[in-house]
């Protein structure tokens, strides 16, 4: 298995960090940093999540898309979590909130492995070649 460059390290903290502050932010477990509007995290999360990713994978156009859709959909998910959760009682544990984490990613997945397959030039046949010519 490859060592990850330090382009991958980055991008991937870009993503993360980017993501997971304003997840916790609308979910209502930081208050006090609540300076925007609902879209405004989102946003953030999205452009975060595009420009991480995209840092980080290639190819770089997919993982732009699929990080900026999973980066949306992370906070809405997480909102959606805690608020149906919160009817059952105000006690979180620290790993529950990788569920809606992990839900809300989906899409995102989703729309990077689609762009990826409509990306690759020849379709899911080995590209050997050394002249950089389709297969036959």
């Amino acid at each position: 298995m490859e060592e990850e460059t330090k382009a991958e390290k980055v991008g991937y903290f870009i993503g993360m960090v980017g993501i997971i502050f304003p997840s916790m932010i609308v979910g209502g477990f930081m208050p006090d940093w609540d300076v925007l509007p609902l879209w405004g995290w989102i946003a953030i999360s999205g452009l975060s999540g595009g420009i991480g990713f995209a840092i980080a994978a290639t190819p770089r156009l997919a993982a732009f898309f699929g990080g900026l859709v999973g980066g949306g959909c992370i906070p809405l998910a997480v909102m959606a979590y805690v608020y149906y959760r919160s009817q059952l009682g105000n006690t979180f544990f620290n790993i529950e909130l990788l569920i809606p984490g992990f839900i809300g990613s989906l899409p995102g997945v989703g729309a990077y492995f689609l762009l990826a397959r409509a990306l690759q030039p020849w379709g899911d046949e080995e590209f050997e070649s050394t002249n950089n010519e389709p297969p036959k």
